[in-house]
């Protein structure tokens, strides 16, 4: 489990595609974007399974040979997709899912503290 879907160029591309292009780039000689990403545009103050099942299926086919993205058998990206998901709900890694899902938040949303209350866990930003 040890680095599983913890990998400098997954966050990377996670960073792009759900906070902004330029909060991903080490080069801030252009400056920083003024745009709110995807992630503020939607309210979103966590990381789940199914966004990072997302951007790494993009990353797979990125990373392909295949010139355009289908859904069938042979793209490869959409069973890698599947593949992920199916990890994240196995009850047998319950609790490295929980620790992965953590050092994600603790990654992509830091300045978010997380309320565990008799409704369920609540994310508020600082």
């Amino acid at each position: 489990m040890e680095g599983l879907l913890r990998g400098p160029l997954l966050m990377t591309a996670y960073r792009m595609v759900f906070i902004s292009p330029t909060s991903a780039s080490f080069d801030t000689s252009e400056g920083r974007g003024t745009r709110s990403g995807n992630a503020a545009l939607h309210g979103m103050t966590s990381v789940n399974d199914a966004s990072i099942a997302y951007v790494a299926a993009q990353l797979f086919f990125s990373l392909s040979s295949k010139a355009t993205f289908t859904k069938n058998k042979d793209n490869g990206a959409i069973e890698f997709y599947t593949s992920i998901r199916a990890f994240f709900m196995d009850p047998d890694f319950k609790v490295d899912v929980e620790e992965l899902l953590q050092w994600w938040n603790e990654q992509i949303f830091p300045n978010v503290i997380v309320v565990d209350n008799a409704a369920g866990m609540n994310h508020h930003l600082v």
